[in-house]
This record gives structure tokens, C-alpha cells and sequence, in this order.
């Protein structure tokens, strides 16, 4: 198949292209920064620069593609990231709408059955905007990714490898499937196997339910520094957020984003 990868040199993009190659698809490729070094030298005559918030630039990458890989989100890019990536997921529905694309398959978030924050009504209504023309779209909502340049382990493998201790929100405590970033790429490539008569909603999740302290603890023990991890009830989430600007290497914005998630 001719798929197009939106979002091709982030941490699952790097992994998903060499995937896809080997299964025999021709991809495409692309980002929005030109002097990215591309992994692939191969694939440097199927490689586009698009700027989503500007439609015309779709338009020469989707010709003759068939599915579209959404691999983006707009957390990094500071406080107005939420009204960007719904322009954005809006633009990309349309042009793929009008070029005869027949699928997209868009990698969000997992959801809980109230999405409260910001961050993760962004997610849902961005699978929402991007199912809302005749192109078939297939969600796969995956719980934090364990993997280098994943934000939310690296936010989590920086506060333990910097600081003897945390002071953290009850919200600490709270359980979520984490998954390996091996077993997202696996699910994205089977995808494309799957017809359109089966559920267009997948939620990909590892096999244990840990809080993010015990993430944390586990993070320690594999670095060696032990991470002692003290709940201060009431504490707002936006102060965590700003300590983390400090002691991460992670965008501000971006782990604010995910923090408040």
C-alpha cells in the first residue's frame, strides 16, 4: 500500500517506517522541520516538510497515498497547543478527504470514561475532528509508551535520576497500563489488516496497572538511585509542572501538558 507517515521522525515514527518497509508498503514520509537529519536515505525523494496549519502544503504528499499515519500532537508547542491541534487534525481530514485517501489511523491517547484535563480532551476531540469526513479513520489510544524519547518516561526517568526525593499530588497514585513501545509499533502495522467493520477505536495497553509512583520506584531501582516519593494532599499540579522545567529535559509545555493529564 502507499501509506504517508505524519510524524515520521518522533520516537514511534523511527521505529514504525522500518516496520512498514520490511511488511513491503511503499511510505512516505514527513515532518515539519526541514533540517532534520532523515534516518532513511533511501526514502529522501519520499520525504515532504508539511506545516498542518497550512492546507495547501497537504496536498502534494497525500497524491496517490492510500492511508495516513497521524502520528502528532501539538503539546510542545506552548499554551495555545490545544486550538493548533484541532486546526490542524481539521486540515488534514479535509485534504484527505479531497484527495481520495481511504484511511486514516491516528495514534491518541487512553482516555478515562470523564476525560477532565485539557490534554486529554484535546486527544478526543481530535480522533472526533479527524473521523468527521467520509475518510475512514482507526483510533489507537495507547497508555504511556516505555521508551526512550517517550515524554512521559522521560519526564518520569528524569525526576528520579535528579532529585533524592519527590514531593508529589495525591494524583501520584493513580493506576494506568503502561506499554511497551515494541508492542505500539506491532499494533500499528496490524492495523492495516484490520477492515473497517470491526471497532474504529482500539485501546493498546500493557499487562500490569501500575501508579506513576511505582513506575518511578521501578525507574530507581533499574538506575540505581532510589526514588522516596512523598504525597502532599491539596498540592496543585501546576506547581509539579513547573518543577519539572527544572529538572527535565523535556519541553516545559509539554510536561506540563502531561503532568495535568
Amino acid at each position: 500500500m502507499n501509506l504517508l507517515i505524519i510524524g515520521a521522525f518522533g520516537t514511534v515514527g523511527r521505529q514504525l517506517v522500518p516496520a512498514l518497509l520490511e511488511r513491503g508498503h511503499t511510505v512516505s514520509i514527513s515532518s515539519r522541520d526541514l533540517n532534520k537529519v532523515c534516518p532513511w536515505p533511501e526514502l529522501e525523494n519520499r520525504r515532504y516538510t508539511l506545516d498542518l496549519l497550512q492546507p495547501e502544503t497537504l496536498i502534494p504528499a497525500l497524491k496517490g497515498t492510500e492511508v495516513v499515519y497521524y502520528l502528532m500532537h501539538g503539546m510542545s508547542d506552548g499554551e495555545q497547543h490545544t486550538t493548533r491541534e484541532l486546526w490542524a487534525a481539521r486540515n488534514l481530514a479535509q485534504a484527505a478527504e479531497m484527495a481520495g485517501v481511504k484511511r486514516i489511523i491516528y495514534l491518541g491517547s487512553l482516555l478515562s470514561k470523564r476525560p477532565g484535563t485539557e490534554h486529554m480532551q484535546s486527544r478526543l476531540a481530535t480522533g472526533r475532528i479527524l473521523a468527521s469526513t467520509s475518510v475512514a479513520v482507526t483510533e489507537l489510544r495507547a497508555g504511556i509508551i516505555i521508551a526512550p524519547g517517550s515524554a512521559a518516561f522521560e519526564v518520569m526517568r528524569d525526576i528520579v535520576g535528579h532529585l533524592p526525593f519527590v514531593l508529589a499530588p495525591r494524583s501520584v497514585h493513580n493506576q494506568t497500563p503502561p506499554i511497551a513501545l515494541a508492542d505500539v509499533v506491532y499494533y500499528l502495522v496490524e492495523i492495516l489488516n484490520h477492515t473497517q467493520e470491526q471497532p474504529p477505536i482500539y485501546d493498546a495497553v500493557g499487562p500490569e496497572w501500575l501508579s506513576y509512583a511505582q513506575m518511578m520506584k521501578r525507574l530507581g531501582q533499574k538506575l540505581g538511585h532510589p526514588c522516596r516519593i512523598i504525597t502532599i494532599p491539596g498540592l496543585p499540579i501546576s506547581w509539579a509542572g513547573l518543577a519539572l522545567g527544572i529538572v527535565t529535559s523535556v519541553p516545559t509545555p509539554l510536561a506540563k501538558a502531561l503532568v495535568a493529564g
